[in-house]
């Protein structure tokens, strides 16, 4: 969803984003260790989790890439976890509390009402800018 969402609002604006400027990472963190090796001229990343986002920040002193004079990260969630890194992660952030108090509403409400059809609902999403990130007028 976080892709299709990416790749719709690049097209909007304009932007070329295509399926060749997505990274693959498994659990372990393989894929990263495969694009420092490729030496890309990519100038930031947008992980769709802040996890993620932690293991370029960490792999990438092992190929001479300083963060953020030489690329850009951004993570998503924005929890505690961005404050811990170095540097302290860039992250979109959601109304997790919110989030969370509207789901248990709705369990709840879904076991009184179990023929209720299902609702979607959109959150405002902020942006929490750290040190991970620098701006692009250089």
């Amino acid at each position: 969803v976080r892709l299709n969402a990416f790749s719709r609002l690049m097209a909007e604006r304009g932007l070329r984003f295509g399926p060749e400027d997505v990274i693959y990472v498994d659990w372990d963190g393989n894929g990263v260790d495969e694009f420092f090796r490729s030496k890309s001229d990519y100038t930031a990343i947008m992980a769709h989790n802040e996890g993620l986002a932690g293991q370029f920040l960490k792999r990438a002193p092992l190929y001479g890439v300083e963060i953020p004079k030489d690329l850009s990260i951004v993570g998503f969630d924005s929890t505690d976890y961005c404050l811990e890194t170095r540097p302290e992660l860039t992250a979109v952030s959601q109304p997790l509390t919110l989030m969370g108090s509207r789901a248990i509403e709705l369990l709840v409400d879904s076991i009184s009402n179990p023929d209720r059809d299902p609702i979607e609902l959109i959150y405002p999403c902020g942006l929490d800018i750290r040190g991970s990130t620098q701006s692009i007028h250089r």
